[in-house]
């Protein structure tokens, strides 16, 4: 796998790895699921900016080849192409990685403003 580094895929390392992955299919055709991970020395940070979060597919590389990532979730740098933010992890759960968006709300009122279920004040993508 380390030779292929370059030409690996968020795809390309699910399919190969059905087992260490959550069952979904709704990014197969994304392009941040189909963009390869390249050449670098790529690594964690203990703090990391809103910017400078890593994408899906080096948190998975880092997951399968270093089996290094925190059990909760994880922004990453990546959107899906209606403009969601994309978070990785879930695996204190025990289902495998994760990939997940975060949906964006409707600009419009509704129930879930009733209920208080908007986004809260730490979140990165609306900080609503």
């Amino acid at each position: 796998m380390v030779n292929d580094k370059p030409n690996i895929t968020l795809l390309r390392l699910v399919l190969s790895n059905p087992s260490k992955f959550y069952k979904q299919d709704w990014y197969y055709d994304e392009e941040f699921a189909n963009t390869p991970l390249g050449i670098g020395n790529h690594r964690l940070e203990s703090t990391l900016s809103y910017s400078a979060y890593p994408s899906a597919v080096v948190l998975a590389w880092m997951y399968l080849d270093k089996e290094i990532l925190p059990p909760e979730y994880v922004w990453t740098s990546d959107f899906d192409s209606n403009g969601d933010k994309v978070y990785v992890g879930g695996l204190s759960f025990g289902r495998g990685f994760q990939i997940h968006r975060h949906l964006a709300r409707p600009k419009v009122t509704g129930i879930g403003y009733v209920f208080g279920l908007g986004c809260s004040s730490q979140c990165p993508v609306h900080g609503q």
